[in-house]
């Protein structure tokens, strides 16, 4: 019994700090994709895979666009550092995107806030 009572509270501790994921707001939403977009050579082409926030200092999702040939790039690693409010709603934004190798160093910074990605 006071093995299953340590096991149920070490869980509650491990989880306790852990943020539950939610959707981003319309305006959320809005802040990230403006800023996305002055990135971009074909911005109204911009395509946005969005990814539940984990709350943090970081947010990851994946953009797609057209290149300087008309034709679409590839699903790329759009990386977001926001600032938010004080009920941690996303106000502002610096975004960042990297595809190839770059997006190969990146993808663990994502993956460790907890984004996960299809192949």
């Amino acid at each position: 019994m006071q093995k299953m009572v340590l096991a149920l509270a070490s869980i509650a501790v491990l989880f306790s700090g852990t943020a539950a994921a939610r959707e981003l707001t319309a305006s959320e939403k809005k802040v990230i994709e403006e800023s996305a977009k002055q990135k971009l050579k074909d911005p109204d082409s911009a395509k946005i895979y969005w990814q539940p926030d984990m709350g943090g200092d970081i947010y990851c999702a994946q953009i797609n666009a057209k290149n300087s040939y008309g034709g679409y790039a590839g699903k790329a690693l759009l990386l977001v550092g926001p600032r938010r409010n004080n009920s941690g709603i996303i106000i502002s934004a610096d975004t960042i995107i990297h595809s190839d190798d770059m997006e190969r160093m990146m993808m663990p910074i994502c993956t460790d806030a907890g984004y996960h990605f299809p192949r």
